[in-house]
């Protein structure tokens, strides 16, 4: 898909690319339930596969969680040998902090994203995960700055969701993707069917969350009383390690100095930044990936 640029709440534009040549639908609910996830396959993605040489769609139904998780792994051994970009499309129940799998069991957010992050290292940051359940949007609220991202991008819904609903948005947003190969205009075409039924689609990019993950950070551990905290227990660590001579009050200063300084803090944002986008892994991440920390403070 094309570049483009996504300007998300709180005005930070967002200007990157994600690519996929492989789209895994995956779907686990009741079996007298509604399937709009089947049904997209076939009424869309089996049609748009047999249309565009490029594009390959596996459509598969899971029951139990380790059916999720031995399939997951199976898709981050197959990029390894094919190279191919996969989109993950995933049609579940859902609540704000898991998905719902047909066998009744729930899959926390946290344990997801830890096998979405080794199939988005090997993507190098082009996983584009669709949560299509109720809540699906609160994916995003797991991550964490202090490991790889674990996808390019999540889109779903923070509100309840009906099956017809996900079918009909759905639908419009790949048959304006797959027209017009451009994102953002299939995300219209999803919000508008979203609106219509009342239900909030969004568009999370990974460049997007790790600003505002950070920004909170800063606001959470950076603050007169937090870094006081900081510095007692790097004291008392740095004393415990080195012994008495090295817990001196100019030490202390100069860390409470570091922990407080917009320099400290740009080099922790730097720190971060390389290891969440996988510079060391991708470098051609560093000029794709690559937020600043003044669109952090905007």
């Amino acid at each position: 898909m094309s570049e483009y640029s996504y300007t998300p709440e709180g005005g930070l534009t967002i200007k990157t690319g994600v690519r996929f040549s492989r789209i895994y639908l995956i779907e686990s609910l009741g079996e007298n339930e509604f399937h709009s996830g089947r049904r997209l396959y076939e009424d869309v993605l089996k049609k748009q596969q047999l249309a565009l040489g490029w594009l390959d769609v596996i459509y598969k139904e899971i029951s139990t969680a380790t059916d999720m998780f031995d399939l997951l792994e199976e898709i981050a051994s197959d990029i390894q040998v094919s190279r191919e970009i996969p989109l993950l499309h995933i049609e579940t129940h859902g609540t704000q902090n898991c998905i719902e799998l047909a066998s009744g069991e729930k899959v926390q957010f946290t344990d997801l994203l830890d096998d979405f992050r080794k199939i988005n290292i090997l993507a190098c940051n082009n996983l584009f995960v669709i949560a299509a359940a109720c809540h699906g949007a609160h994916l995003v609220t797991a991550l964490s700055l202090t490991e790889e991202s674990p996808f390019w991008g999540v889109c779903g819904s923070s509100d309840e969701v009906n099956g017809k609903c996900l079918l009909e948005g759905y639908k419009a947003f790949y048959e304006e993707c797959f027209k017009s190969r451009d994102i953002l205009k299939g995300l219209d075409c999803l919000t508008n069917v979203g609106k219509s039924h009342g239900v909030d689609f969004r568009l999370w990019t990974s460049e997007y969350l790790f600003l505002l993950v950070f920004r909170k950070y800063l606001h959470s551990f950076c603050n007169e009383e937090q870094i006081e905290e900081s510095v007692k227990r790097l004291r008392a660590m740095a004393k415990a390690q080195c012994g008495d001579y090295i817990d001196t009050p100019e030490r202390a200063e100069m860390v409470r100095k570091r922990l407080g300084s917009v320099g400290g803090q740009k080099e922790s944002f730097e720190l971060m930044k390389a290891k969440f986008f996988m510079y060391e892994q991708c470098p051609g991440n560093r000029t794709l990936f690559n937020p600043g920390f003044e669109d952090m403070l905007r």
